[in-house]
């Protein structure tokens, strides 16, 4: 009885300051198995051995925001939250917790055209749980390895009157040639665009898996990532490289967040 009422006690407190965690299970920094953060690690090499190709869908979170009506009807002040909330949970004391700070936020985020406030929560959150650390675990690695290749993917699920854009598991059945079975042409798309969208992503992974090297004779020329000029390739209807994507964001989560 005394373990039940002193559990019941942890999870009022818990709900009461809210953890806003995604996840239920993840690693966990233990000191032995996990010695330091990943990115730290990353910085320090313990990975310069490990090519790396890696990337993220352009509108992850819409997999998500896309078909959910307490999304689509979020107000500005919702946004706010958001960053007060779940991203100031982060960092090392540049933590986003004065409402001056989620303003620059939200203005970056508005310089594309933006139709309502979803909009802009759905570029905000893609950043910060996937492009954002996958850029970090680039310029971690590029310091002593050269192999390192950063890839934006743009194809959209024509689902849902294109609700979902570009979202979270879009690219993998195009990098595992599944896209057109039956059943999902619904969701990822058919016809002879998506069949030449897989057969050079199909290429692009396999030469990567063999040579650490995605390029190939399908696809326009890859450089590998480095601080200096950040190249991404788009992979959707077209593939194009792209310097410095976004720039203006990415520099605005480098000055807030993950200074480990």
């Amino acid at each position: 009885k005394k373990i039940i009422n002193a559990q019941n006690k942890i999870i009022l407190k818990g709900l009461e300051e809210g953890t806003h965690e995604i996840m239920d299970f993840r690693p966990s920094i233990d000191g032995e198995i996990i010695p330091i953060h990943p990115i730290e690690a990353i910085k320090r090499g313990f990975g310069k051995d490990v090519d790396i190709l890696i990337g993220n869908n352009k509108d992850e979170v819409k997999l998500w925001t896309g078909p959910n009506p307490l999304f689509q009807n979020m107000k500005m002040n919702d946004i706010s939250d958001f960053l007060l909330q779940r991203v100031g949970k982060f960092g090392d004391g540049k933590l986003i917790s004065d409402k001056n700070l989620c303003k620059k936020f939200i203005s970056i985020y508005s310089q594309e055209p933006i139709i309502k406030p979803v909009d802009i929560y759905d570029k905000i959150d893609t950043d910060f749980t996937f492009r954002i650390p996958a850029i970090q675990v680039c310029e971690g690695n590029s310091q002593y390895n050269p192999n390192i290749y950063n890839y934006i993917f743009t194809w959209p699920s024509p689902a849902l009157e294109g609700k979902y854009g570009s979202c979270h598991i879009m690219e993998i059945p195009f990098a595992f040639g599944t896209f057109g079975k039956t059943g999902v042409e619904w969701f990822y798309g058919a016809g002879k665009e998506a069949e030449l969208l897989n057969e050079k992503m199909m290429r692009t992974w396999v030469s990567f898996a063999f040579n650490g090297d995605p390029n190939n004779d399908l696809i326009p020329k890859w450089k590998s990532y480095n601080v200096e000029d950040r190249t991404s390739m788009l992979i959707g209807k077209e593939l194009k490289s792209v310097s410095a994507r976004n720039e203006d964001e990415r520099i605005l989560w480098d000055s807030v967040l993950f200074n480990y």
